[in-house]
């Protein structure tokens, strides 16, 4: 416990501005990662293919429509 005090310590000095900095910086990561579960999860329920949505994911221009598709579902 004597390793963990000056750690303990130092916590109870951190004001509310380094915490609202890390949330924001992580908001962008949050929300491209729930664009992509929620490109996936559209996919799959049209598709039923794991491959054929990654092909669709990856190739944008040869699945143009497929895409176009997908992604107003998932702006939606």
């Amino acid at each position: 416990m004597g390793y963990f005090t000056p750690m303990v310590e130092c916590l109870k000095y951190i004001t509310v501005e380094p915490v609202i900095f890390l949330f924001f910086w992580a908001i962008p990561y949050i929300d491209h990662a729930n664009g992509v579960l929620l490109f996936n999860k559209f996919c799959l329920e049209d598709y039923h293919n794991i491959t054929y949505c990654d092909l669709i994911s990856h190739n944008k221009d040869l699945y143009k429509q497929e895409n176009i598709e997908i992604q107003s579902q998932t702006s939606r």
